[in-house]
C-alpha cells in the first residue's frame, strides 16, 4: 500500500510538473508574442514620428523656399503684367523731373528676355536721376548702350544787334538708354 501511495505521489508530482511547465511555456510563448508586436508598434510608432519630423523640416523649408523664392521673382518682370512695367518706366522718369517714352519693346528674339530702349528728354539733373533710378530699380536689368545728347536751348536774335543772342530756355538733354530685362515665364 505504500507502495501506490508512492506512486500515486510520483505520478502527481509529474502531472503537476507537467501542467507547471506546459503553463510556463504557455506564458512564455504569450509573452515573447507581446514583446514582439510591442516591438512592432513601437518602430512603427518610431518611423512615424520620424515622418512626422521630416514633414515638420519640409514645411519650414517650404517656407524659407517660398520666401526666397518670390525674393528672386522680384528681380524679374512678369511676362503677364508687361503693361504695369511700362507704366514704371514711365513713372521713373516722371518722379526724376523727365519725360520718359518706351521707343522699343521686343519680346521675339530670346526667350525671357525683353529688349527695351526708353527716350527720356529733360535736364540734365533729371536725366541723370532717371538713369540713376533705372540702374537702380529692383530688377535685373543689363544696360547695353547709353546716348546722351544735348539739345541746345531756343535763341532769340535781336532785331536791332543781330550778334546778340537771347537764350529763352534751358538746353534740353535727350538721353536713350537700351537694356535688356530678364522675365519670368
Amino acid at each position: 500500500m505504500f507502495k501506490n501511495r508512492t506512486i500515486l505521489i510520483l505520478i502527481l508530482s509529474i502531472v503537476t510538473t507537467l501542467l507547471a511547465l506546459g503553463t510556463l511555456i504557455f506564458f512564455f510563448r504569450m509573452v515573447k508574442n507581446k514583446n514582439q508586436h510591442t516591438s512592432a508598434l513601437l518602430t512603427t510608432l518610431a518611423n512615424k514620428m520620424y515622418q512626422k519630423q521630416n514633414a515638420q523640416a519640409l514645411t519650414k523649408k517650404m517656407a524659407d523656399i517660398e520666401e526666397t523664392r518670390s525674393t528672386i521673382n522680384s528681380y524679374f518682370v512678369d511676362s503677364k503684367e508687361i503693361d504695369s512695367f511700362i507704366s514704371y518706366l514711365e513713372n521713373l522718369g516722371t518722379s526724376a523731373g523727365a519725360e520718359v517714352k518706351v521707343d522699343k519693346f521686343d519680346t521675339s528674339t530670346t526667350k525671357n528676355i525683353l529688349i527695351v530702349r526708353i527716350t527720356a528728354k529733360g535736364t540734365f539733373s533729371s536725366i541723370m536721376r532717371t538713369l540713376l533710378l533705372l540702374e537702380n530699380a529692383p530688377y535685373k536689368i543689363d544696360i547695353t548702350r547709353t546716348y546722351l545728347d544735348q539739345q541746345l536751348g531756343q535763341t532769340i536774335s535781336d532785331t536791332k544787334d543781330p550778334t546778340k543772342k537771347q537764350i529763352i530756355s534751358a538746353p534740353i538733354w535727350q538721353l536713350e538708354v537700351s537694356f535688356n530685362i530678364l522675365t519670368s515665364y
